[in-house]
């Protein structure tokens, strides 16, 4: 993970330069079995004392700034497109275009994503701050599978991919369907960024002990260069438009409110992302 931290990488390059560099790094904190991303403004300076040469470092901690822009700017892009959606079809109805009952189907479907976004960014915030306490009812592991697949079919790549869902345990399971299927759903929706048009996207679930463990699996691999740092907060695959949240709250949903464990296997094989709670 050292070969590619923003920290190391400016260490280095004010040694070879022999003058001040200035970067930002992502760190994960651990304290015992909580694990805590924080984002840090680096200033790296040689700094000659007599005769020895050393390196000084400062680091800036930026995480409160980069949380808040973090989520300020998520919720802006993913309400703003659904508030387009309504618009568009509140334009329809009043141009009486298209039926009504038509219409009303579309506002009602907009309009429960809308609100699962608006729950999605206020369970965020109170995970972060340790005051989200999960919702637990009993539930057969397919109710997660199906709802995610649902969801999932309604993003717009997902249209040019398979989703396939797997049988699935006839067990009732205890836990909070809400945060579990937005944890899978991250997942699936990580899964078709990451897969190319005509592949296909498999949900699964199996039972493991005294665990189920939730899957999605697609055919890409991670390259070696990303996979540590694919949890940190404010890392993103996609550059300057990615948003950097989605594989982190996977990781904040499922260990710190579901006291569950959240990780991925990758190789030749495809990649799969999973989580195992008790149930």
């Amino acid at each position: 993970a050292c070969a590619h931290c923003g920290a190391v990488l400016a260490i280095l390059e004010a040694q070879h330069r022999g003058a001040p560099v200035r970067s930002e790094c992502l760190l994960t904190l651990r304290h015992g079995d909580h694990h805590e991303s924080a984002e840090f403004e680096i200033v790296a300076s040689p700094l000659a004392v007599g005769p020895h040469r050393f390196i000084a470092v400062v680091l800036h901690d930026l995480s409160a700034l980069k949380r808040r822009d973090a989520l300020e700017r998520l919720f802006h892009h993913d309400v703003a497109n659904l508030m387009q959606g309504i618009r568009g079809w509140a334009d329809l109805l009043a141009s009486g275009a298209t039926s009504s009952r038509n219409v009303a189907q579309k506002l009602a479907h907009l309009t429960d994503l809308l609100d699962r976004e608006l729950k999605s960014h206020r369970a965020m915030s109170q995970a972060e701050h340790g005051e989200l306490k999960p919702k637990v009812r009993a539930l057969l592991p397919l109710e997660i599978l199906v709802d995610v697949g649902d969801l999932l079919s309604r993003h717009a790549l997902a249209r040019d991919r398979q989703v396939e869902i797997r049988p699935a345990p006839e067990e009732v399971i205890h836990t909070d369907p809400e945060l579990l299927s937005r944890i899978v759903l991250n997942m699936a929706v990580n899964a078709v960024e990451a897969s190319f048009t005509g592949e296909t996207i498999t949900l699964s679930a199996r039972l493991e002990g005294p665990e189920i463990r939730f899957m999605v699996h697609n055919p890409g691999s991670i390259p070696e260069d990303i996979r540590s740092r694919i949890f940190q907060r404010s890392f993103s695959t996609k550059g300057s438009t990615g948003r950097g949240l989605g594989t982190y709250a996977m990781k904040l949903f499922g260990e710190e409110v579901l006291h569950g464990k959240v990780g991925f296997d990758t190789g030749p094989e495809g990649t799969t992302f999973w989580i195992r709670i008790a149930r």
